[in-house]
């Protein structure tokens, strides 16, 4: 069952379009904190199990404490509030999550997608990626580079801090673009990464807006 908004996001409700071993993104509001973990297990309609990283190890968060859960299946993008009911540490480090009520396509129609072939290079972990910008929006896009290249795929991660520097227009000067990844594809011959950007000035936010308006289908 779908209810569509006036305005905002599709609602999908009491189902969740999740599996077992999916990447699960944890937002702490108050705290400002990202936790990446793994989906474990879940009873619907009555909870979630996520594993916490074993290299990582944040501030504890505490029963009844609301978080913002996001996580991506077969390419899309979701989310929804949860609060956390329990945490345990042995035999693994999980937390147990309230099971959402509603759950939020993140692919909303104020978030236009539009394909395109945008040579761009990514600055990750000190290494210059060139590469092709396959897809962009205002709040993100999708970044390829062919393997090998001069970083190993090890060290992208979901979460990794990553700035872009593209051209929106040709013969215009690069703009420099900051973001984080937020998913990862892999395979011999090429990393995938989709990127959400973060802190834009309004310049580069306005720069993004004109450029996927032009090139936008008319409906």
């Amino acid at each position: 069952m779908l209810d569509v908004m006036e305005s905002g996001p599709v609602i999908k409700e009491m189902r969740l379009n999740i599996d077992l071993g999916d990447r699960v993104i944890i937002k702490d509001d108050r705290h400002g904190e990202d936790l990446s973990c793994v989906l474990v297990g879940l009873e619907a309609p009555h909870y979630l199990i996520v594993r916490k990283p074993q290299a990582h190890t944040p501030r504890r968060l505490r029963a009844g404490e609301e978080v913002m859960v996001r996580y991506v299946h077969n390419a899309e993008i979701y989310r929804f509030r949860a609060t956390i009911t329990g945490q345990i540490s042995d035999p693994a480090d999980l937390i147990f999550l309230s099971y959402p009520e509603l759950v939020e396509d993140g692919e909303e129609r104020n978030n236009v997608r539009i394909n395109c072939e945008i040579p761009a290079t990514a600055n990750i972990d000190q290494a210059l990626l060139n590469g092709l910008i396959t897809d962009i929006s205002s709040q993100g896009c999708r970044f390829i580079v062919n393997l090998p290249g001069n970083i190993q795929p090890c060290q992208v991660k979901v979460l990794t801090d990553v700035n872009l520097s593209i051209s929106l227009q040709d013969e215009a000067p690069p703009q420099e673009l900051s973001g984080r990844v937020r998913n990862t594809n892999i395979d011999r011959f090429r990393i995938a990464l989709g990127i959400e950007f973060e802190k834009l000035s309004d310049r580069i936010a306005e720069s993004l807006k004109v450029y996927v308006d032009r090139y936008t289908p008319l409906q």
